[in-house]
């Protein structure tokens, strides 16, 4: 998933990873809303706006192509049309607005089922002022989410880790019937 604010270069990274897989003769495709990525004729692209959801996928699934880029997901139509080609193997990189890093995964709650997340985002590059920002890393454990003590509290959590350090930043749960995101502490921030 690529994230970010506006104008910051989420689609111009974007661009470059569909060149980058075009060259190692990879047969990629887009689909954009509007089309306005500039890339080579090898690379196909297809507008969401000029047909419907059902038949980019019906294209997407037949093509078999080896990579997606999905540019500018806004509706919750954009985001299962992703989460199911995803979930389908084609490889998908997604393009979102979000202000922060975390922002871009919260975007999916409520949209797809909180257990499948990590299968569908499992890397979050944010991207500020041109340069990937921050990289988070999503994945599924059963565990007592971090704060709590009590261990008939372990749940399904996704945890979403700094990717660099591999420390813990966030943890995605349920809570009742609530889903929560909440950041992780470390212990000598919360004994202070």
């Amino acid at each position: 998933l690529l994230a970010g604010s506006p104008g910051m270069g989420k689609s111009t990274f974007a661009q470059a990873l569909a060149e980058f897989y075009a060259s190692k003769d990879k047969i990629v495709k887009t689909v954009e809303a509007p089309r306005d990525l500039i890339l080579p004729e090898n690379i196909t692209q297809y507008a969401i706006s000029h047909g419907d959801a059902q038949e980019i996928h019906d294209i997407l699934l037949l093509s078999r192509p080896d990579y997606t880029i999905f540019d500018e997901m806004r509706n919750t139509d954009d985001f299962r049309l992703f989460a199911d080609l995803r979930l389908a193997g084609v490889g998908m990189a997604g393009v979102v607005h979000a202000t922060n890093p975390i922002d871009a995964i919260q975007r999916f709650l409520g949209r797809v089922e909180m257990g499948v997340i990590p299968q569908i985002v499992d890397t979050v590059f944010f991207v500020k002022n041109g340069f990937v920002n921050k990289v988070l890393s999503l994945k599924m454990t059963v565990k007592v989410p971090s704060g709590m003590t009590e261990a008939d509290l372990a749940r399904p959590v996704v945890v979403v880790d700094d990717y660099e350090t591999g420390k813990p930043e966030y943890e995605i749960y349920s809570y009742g019937e609530q889903t929560v995101v909440v950041p992780v502490q470390d212990k000598g921030q919360m004994q202070q």
